[in-house]
């Protein structure tokens, strides 16, 4: 996962920190899916 990582963020242009930050909210969001999903059924 790390040289994933570190791939991207060689090709992305965006600074590490937002690499990272991008990341989180992905993360977040799909935690909050799966919450709803569960809590909905």
């Amino acid at each position: 996962m790390d040289l994933l990582a570190v791939t991207l963020a060689a090709r992305s242009p965006l600074p590490g920190p937002v690499l990272v930050g991008f990341f989180v909210l992905v993360a977040v969001v799909l935690v909050a899916v799966v919450y709803l999903r569960g809590r909905g059924r």
